[in-house]
Order: structure tokens, then sequence, then C-alpha cells
């Protein structure tokens, strides 16, 4: 019995995979969100939220699809603060802790805000949205709004095209990236949107 030579595919899938990943990104191009965090709280009124637990605000500023090279549907709802541990990260995607932006615009109104609802931007545009999302985030001090007004979050975009459509890679942009802090603030009214 002769034994053959044995080539792996495994080279071949690699390059495979590497051109299409670059050739996608070329194709759709990039839009950026830019954002700033407003402030935490934890409710107001009959709204409360739970213990361990903050409602923290952020203003988003634009969406800049003049990169792109498709129209972006840009959908409020896939922003979201990423609160895993390092060690979930490493493990699927069913494990992660992401805190996504509620869908409750009503909130946002009763603290005086335009919430933002899906908005398609066309490329090599910008939409100036100045309007207000927020997310609840997980806390260790049962006082979620003494340690979310301590803590810096910074926000995601879960991409999720439409079938048969793409939208361009997303990168967000902090315009108070440095700020570490905000004014304490228990009740969400008091915070100035």
């Amino acid at each position: 019995m002769t034994s053959r030579p044995y080539f792996s595919p495994l080279p071949l899938i690699v390059t495979s995979c590497i051109a299409l990943a670059g050739c996608g990104f070329g194709q759709v191009g990039t839009a950026s969100i830019s954002y700033q965090q407003v402030g935490a709280c934890t409710g107001y009124g009959a709204v409360t939220g739970r213990p361990n637990q903050a409602y923290v605000i952020f203003k988003i500023e634009a969406v800049d699809n003049s990169q792109g090279n498709v129209n972006f549907l840009f959908i409020p709802t896939r922003l979201y603060v990423d609160q895993s541990t390092e060690q979930q990260k490493a493990e699927w995607v069913g494990g992660w802790k992401r805190q996504f932006v509620s869908e409750n615009t009503q909130f946002l109104q009763d603290l005086g805000g335009a919430g933002i609802t899906p908005k398609s931007v066309p490329h090599n545009s910008k939409a100036e949205l100045n309007a207000f999302v927020f997310v609840p985030v997980n806390t260790v001090n049962p006082n979620g709004a003494a340690e979310a007004n301590q803590t810096s979050y910074k926000l995601s975009y879960d991409s999720q095209p439409v079938p048969g459509e793409s939208d361009p890679a997303v990168v967000l942009n902090k315009s108070n990236a440095a700020q570490t802090t905000w004014p304490e603030t228990e009740n969400c009214q008091a915070i100035k949107l």
C-alpha cells in the first residue's frame, strides 16, 4: 500500500476569507456616529429602576455617512453598552452582557428631550440628529446613579444589515471621551438635556 501526500485545504480557506473580508469593507465604506454621554439617573416620579441599575443617557449628535458607499439605515436600538467581562467576551456571544438602547421614547419626552427613530442616511451625506437615547445598565452599587455617574460608558453598534442589503461599517466617536464623572443625579428630570 502506498501513501499519498496530504495537502491541507486550510491555507486556501484562510486566504479566501481574508480576500472576501477585504472586498466587503471596501465596497460598503464607513459611517460614523458621534455621541456624548449626558449623565445617569435612577428614575423619576412613578418611573423607578430596580436596585443595582441606572439609566445612562446619551446624546446622538450626528450620523456621518459621507465615507459610506451605500445608504445606511441607522436604527437607534442597535446601539448598546457592552458590560461583558473579558472572560465572557472569550465565550460565545449568548453569554455576553450587552445592554441595548431602550425603545421607550416616552421616558425621554418626560425629561424634555427628543428621542430618535430609525433614520436612513444616504451615502455621501451627513444627518445632524441632536436627539437622545438611554441604556439601562447594571451596577454593583445599589444606588445605580452614584456608580454610573462615575463611569464613562462606550456605545457600540450591532450591525445587522437587512437581507439583500449592506450597511457601511460603523465607527462610533464619543465627543466627550475625556470626561469621566458627571453630577450625581438620582432624579432623571434633573438632568439637563
